[in-house]
């Protein structure tokens, strides 16, 4: 059950998660057909073989396990920071709609998403004054290079061949293109 009666929501689902439930749900049929009267079924979609729901903390501990087991040289995250990050990723697709990512999140108010995703806000005001004196003065936005960025790409250059050569042709077409006008 949920923590509290307006946890009780309705979101929308990608095709994706879609297909992930129905092959969890075909997955958990199969378990109950195995265990038999065994089975505890309490309607969970994330559940033990046997239907025993899984603690939460228990999540946490496999999370970090998974992660571990990546290989890859990254920061580690909490669990809980999934939310976070979710929360985060929704608000920059949504070009901040506040109102529908507390909606998807299930912050009880909107101050509540922002007050915890200030950093976002900040750098949204940011862009925002730069529309602002685009479309108000006619102003060109600056350009602005990210040096990870431009790090990243110039490894790819460096050991990538063929991203070499397309980036070599791409120039080269520019240049012809800006030399006919």
């Amino acid at each position: 059950k949920p923590k509290t009666k307006d946890s009780n929501r309705v979101n929308c689902i990608t095709p994706q998660l879609k297909q992930d439930l129905f092959l969890r749900k075909q997955q958990i049929e199969k378990d109950k057909a195995y265990y038999g009267d065994r089975y505890q079924d309490e309607n969970l979609v994330f559940c033990f073989e046997d239907g025993r729901p899984v603690e939460p903390k228990r999540c946490a501990k496999w999370f970090k396990v998974w992660q571990e087991r990546t290989g890859l040289d990254l920061e580690t995250i909490v669990f809980h920071g999934i939310r976070h990050s979710s929360a985060t990723y929704f608000l920059g697709l949504s070009d901040y709609d506040v109102k529908t990512v507390q909606n998807i999140t299930g912050h009880g108010t909107a101050s509540q998403l922002t007050d915890g995703y200030a950093h976002m806000v900040k750098g949204h005001k940011q862009e925002l004054a730069k529309k602002f004196a685009a479309d108000f003065y006619g102003e060109k936005p600056e350009a602005t290079i990210d040096p990870q960025e431009v790090s990243v790409l110039l490894e790819l250059l460096q050991t990538d061949p063929e991203m070499r050569k397309k980036v070599a042709d791409a120039l080269s077409a520019q240049t012809a293109a800006t030399l006919e006008t």
